[in-house]
């Protein structure tokens, strides 16, 4: 039987939002996390961004994307920000992503933090401030649903590099194999 999908929402620089609308949407009936891409160092470099000249990497503060668990294939990424598509199967995203860490330097190199999508939905909150200038104007366009989560902001503290359920490239491969 076809099943038709609405369109996979999507909005540049917003990919907290855009994780929170795919994990919120009719896309992925099984179980799925929000995945967050960060470092001590506040730069992680990323390969394969449309938000860089092809084949440069692309310095984010952080990424968010939507890991799948339970896809067919095995555990696929939605990164609707990558140049490959928006679905990836989980190695191939990681390949192309973040290249081999022996030729970047480690202060670029990523942690994830995968969150559970009910807990993603049910506590992620944003207010847009982290995207406005200090004149108030939105430094990106805003995307045209509403934010999500109460009003307020707590998207930095799930950023917070000190909590314990971060991972390094290997760990989250092994825990999603």
């Amino acid at each position: 039987m076809f099943r038709c999908v609405s369109v996979l929402p999507y909005q540049p620089f917003y990919c907290e939002e855009t994780a929170w609308q795919i994990l919120a949407g009719p896309f992925i009936p099984g179980p799925a996390d929000a995945l967050l891409i960060a470092n001590r160092s506040g730069r992680v470099a990323c390969w394969d961004s449309r938000a860089a000249p092809e084949g440069e990497p692309v310095g984010w503060d952080y990424h968010v994307v939507v890991l799948e668990h339970a896809h067919v294939d095995g555990p696929r990424i939605w990164d609707p920000d990558s140049r490959a598509g928006p679905t990836l199967a989980l190695g191939d995203w990681l390949a192309r992503t973040f290249l081999d860490p022996e030729l970047v330097r480690p202060r670029f190199h990523p942690r994830f933090r995968p969150v559970p999508r009910a807990r993603w939905l049910a506590e992620l909150a944003t207010d847009r401030s982290h995207m406005r200038r200090s004149d108030g104007r939105y430094r990106r366009p805003p995307p045209p649903w509403d934010p999500p989560g109460a009003p307020g902001m707590n998207l930095m503290t799930w950023l917070d590099q000190d909590d314990a359920d971060w991972l390094d490239r290997r760990e989250l491969e092994a825990r999603y194999r």
